[in-house]
C-alpha cells in the first residue's frame, strides 16, 4: 500500500511540497528498529566495499529467519534502468540511473529514502543486444565529495552534503572514448590525490588520473587498449602499490587485458593480453589477488587465469583455468586462500564455485542460483540469485550451505551486488515482474537484529 504524501511529511521530508514527482515514487512501509548500541556500522563509500573486497565490517545484522519473520521491508523506491549499485557513508546512499531519458544522480537518507539532492544530464541513450545503455558502475564517496562517471564518460565531482557540481570534464569528448555495447563502466578509484579511471580513450590513454579536487589531468597509461566494465583497484606486489585495470572492450580485432599501474605516475608494469576471441565481448569482472598471486577472468572463450607477479613485477601464467569463466561479479575471498564466485554467462548455467587461490585447485561447484553477488560481513555471508534471491549462507572449502533464503521479487536480470550499512539492507530490482506487479526499484529492508 502507498503511503499518502502527508506521511511522509511525518517522516520530516519536505517532499510532498517540493518534489512530488520523487514523492509519487517513494513508498514507505515501517520503520526500523532500533539499533543495537553495541553493532557497527560500517560505510561502502564506494564498488566492493571499503577494502575493495566485499567485506563489510557490520555486526548486529540478522542471519536466520523463516517465512514468518523475514527482514522487514522498510521502504522502496521506483527508480529508472541501468546496474549500477548504491553506496553509501554517513547514513546516505548515492546510486546512478537512467530515468525519464535523463542519466540521474540521487543522494538518499538510508533510513527514510528521503531525497537529500539530485542532478539529471540530459543523455541520448541506445541499447544493445536488448540491454539499456545506462549507468552500470556506481558513484564512489571520498570524504566531503562524490565522484561520478556517466554512460557518456562525463566525469562529474559532486558536494556530498548539498549536490553542487564542483568541477566536471566532458572525457567522451576529450579522450574522445568510445562507450560500446551499454555506455562507459568502470567506478572512479580514488587513491591518494587522484580519480583514476579505467578509461579507453584514444591514443593510447588506457588509464588516466586527474587531481580529485581540481579535476586537472595528472597522467595517463600509454596502452590502446578500450575501457571495460571492470573497474581499477588497489592492490600491493611485493611491498609495493599498483593499480590493476582489467581494460578490454569492442574493439575490432578484439584486444584487453590486465594492466599494473603505478599509482604515482601511470606507468604500466605489464599488458598481459586476457579478453575473449569474439568482437561482441568485454571484461567486466574485477580481478582478485591473495598474496603475488592474480585471479581474472571473461565469460566467453578464455575463461579464467592465475598469474604470478615476480619481483620486478613482472607476470607468469600460473594456471589457465578455462572453465571457470566468470562474467561481472566479482569473486570473494576468504581465509587468505580460498576464492568463492559463479561461474558462466547464462542464468540456467551460472554455478557457484570455490577455488583454492594456493594450489589452483577447483574444490567444489554447486548450486543454481543465477548470476549473483556475495557479500561478507562481520556476522555472516550474504548472497543474491539472479531472480531476485536473497540468502544468508556459509561459505567453505567443504561446500555452500544455505541457512536463510526469501525472495523479495521475482524478476530477471538482478545483477547489482547487495549493500548493506547502519543494519539496512539495500536491493536493486533492475526489471520488471512478469506479472507487471512491480518496476524497477530500490529496497530498503530492516536487517537489524
Amino acid at each position: 500500500m502507498r503511503l499518502l504524501l502527508t506521511t511522509i511529511v511525518l517522516f520530516g521530508s519536505p517532499l510532498a511540497y517540493n518534489n512530488p514527482a520523487y514523492a509519487e515514487r517513494l513508498t514507505l512501509h515501517a520503520e526500523p528498529r532500533p539499533r543495537d548500541r553495541n553493532a557497527v556500522t560500517d560505510d561502502w563509500p564506494h564498488f566492493l566495499g571499503r577494502n575493495y573486497d566485499l567485506v563489510s565490517k557490520e555486526s548486529g545484522l540478522r542471519t536466520r529467519w523463516d517465512k514468518e519473520t523475514e527482514p522487514k521491508l522498510i521502504w522502496e523506491l521506483q527508480r529508472g534502468k541501468g546496474y549500477a549499485p548504491p553506496v553509501a557513508a554517513a547514513g546516505k546512499i548515492v546510486m546512478a540511473h537512467r530515468l525519464d531519458g535523463m542519466e540521474t544522480i540521487e543522494c538518499l537518507d538510508a533510513a527514510t529514502g528521503k531525497l537529500l539532492w539530485s542532478d539529471q544530464i540530459p543523455i541520448d541513450f541506445g541499447e544493445s543486444f536488448g540491454y539499456p545503455e545506462a549507468p552500470q558502475a556506481p558513484p564512489t564517496i571520498d570524504g566531503d565529495k562524490v565522484y561520478f562517471i556517466g554512460t557518456r564518460a562525463l566525469l562529474r565531482c559532486y558536494h556530498f552534503e548539498s549536490g553542487e557540481v564542483l568541477w566536471k570534464r566532458d572525457l567522451g569528448k576529450e579522450y574522445e572514448v568510445e562507450t560500446h555495447f551499454f555506455g562507459k563502466g568502470g567506478a572512479p578509484l580514488i587513491y591518494g590525490n587522484h580519480v583514476i579511471l579505467n578509461l579507453g580513450g584514444k591514443n593510447n590513454s588506457a588509464v588516466a588520473a586527474f587531481d580529485k579536487l581540481t579535476g586537472k589531468s595528472a597522467w595517463t597509461t600509454e596502452q590502446d587498449w578500450d575501457g571495460s566494465y571492470a573497474s581499477p583497484t588497489p592492490v600491493t606486489f611485493h611491498g609495493q602499490p599498483r593499480i590493476l585495470v582489467f581494460a578490454g572492450g569492442e574493439s575490432k580485432p578484439p584486444h584487453g587485458g590486465l594492466l599494473s599501474v603505478d599509482p604515482e605516475t601511470g606507468q604500466a608494469d605489464f599488458a598481459f593480453p586476457w579478453r575473449a576471441t569474439r568482437e561482441a565481448s568485454v571484461n567486466s569482472s574485477t580481478p582478485r589477488v591473495v598474496g603475488n598471486r592474480i585471479f581474472m577472468s571473461e565469460a566467453y572463450t578464455e575463461g579464467g587465469v592465475m598469474l604470478d607477479i615476480d619481483e620486478t613485477n613482472q607476470p607468469s601464467v600460473f594456471r589457465k583455468l578455462p572453465e571457470t569463466n566468470v562474467q561481472f561479479m566479482t569473486p570473494l575471498v576468504r581465509e587468505g586462500r580460498y576464492l568463492y564466485g559463479i561461474t558462466e554467462r547464462t542464468d540456467i548455467t551460472a554455478t557457484w564455485f570455490c577455488l583454492d587461490m594456493k594450489t589452483g585447485e577447483e574444490l567444489w561447484r554447486e548450486g543454481n542460483y543465477g548470476r549473483g553477488n556475495f557479500l561478507e560481513t562481520a556476522d555472516g555471508i550474504f548472497a543474491t540469485g539472479e531472480f531476485g534471491q536473497f540468502m544468508s549462507i556459509n561459505l567453505t572449502p567443504e561446500g555452500p550451505e544455505i541457512l536463510s533464503e526469501m525472495q523479495p521479487f521475482f524478476s530477471p536480470e538482478t545483477f547489482c551486488p547487495p549493500m548493506i550499512h547502519d543494519g539496512l539492507l539495500f536491493l536493486v530490482q533492475s526489471t520488471a515482474e512478469p506479472d507487471g506487479s512491480s518496476q524497477p526499484r530500490i529496497l530498503c529492508f530492516d536487517l537489524r537484529k
